[in-house]
């Protein structure tokens, strides 16, 4: 996993979700991400993984016993480590975002390298106690439910809470893209209940 993986992992207080510390897990930080720590300046994010590390010169040798969380920005480092003879890339996020920009040019980066694409959708939705935690954590003021076909339930969620609509109506496209406004915090919501949460300040 990458050290934003790691950090998302640790923040669930969830035994079951793997950990850094988990046998056989390893924490990969690349540079993007080497870059935004030391710009703030929290040298805890790396120095908690510290001992369970993968560093680019590690991968070309355990390139075949790897499964490696893959972000575009990590493209060139990992084709600069020699590690992609025999990889396969597994799409596990909407088809759809592989017909915007950024896919066409992770397809073409996959087919200059003969890396092959599989689509295999997953949820990476949260439950309905963690958007609650979520939004204490934040301490939101406002709820707006996004991408999803529930949200009629959300005041059940946390009923001292106000709950804005998205402008449409009040209607909450389940295909529709997570919110990108200023003061908003999208969060997943749960496959089981189909609910997905933005919380937002003020």
């Amino acid at each position: 996993m990458d050290l934003y993986t790691a950090t998302v992992a640790r923040a669930t207080g969830r035994e079951t979700i793997p950990r850094a510390e988990w046998e056989d897990v390893r924490v990969f930080v690349p540079l993007s991400q080497r870059i935004k720590v030391k710009q703030s300046e929290e040298f805890e994010r790396t120095n908690r993984v510290r001992a369970h590390r993968l560093f680019p010169e590690d991968l070309s040798a355990l390139a075949g016993k790897l499964l490696l969380t893959f972000r575009e920005s990590m493209a060139s480092e990992l084709a600069k480590a020699d590690c992609l003879a025999g990889a396969h890339l597994v799409w596990s996020m909407l088809p759809g975002y592989l017909d915007e920009r950024s896919g066409v040019r992770l397809r073409s980066w996959l087919g200059y390298h003969a890396v092959p694409l599989t689509e295999l959708h997953s949820s990476g939705h949260a439950s309905v106690s963690d958007l609650q935690r979520f939004a204490a954590a934040i301490d939101a003021r406002a709820l707006v439910p996004i991408h999803t076909r529930e949200a009629a339930r959300y005041p059940d969620c946390s009923p001292t809470l106000k709950y804005a609509e998205m402008g449409n109506g009040g209607r909450c496209d389940a295909d529709a893209h997570h919110p990108t406004h200023r003061n908003h915090a999208a969060l997943p919501a749960a496959s089981s209940d189909d609910s997905v949460g933005a919380a937002r300040r003020g």
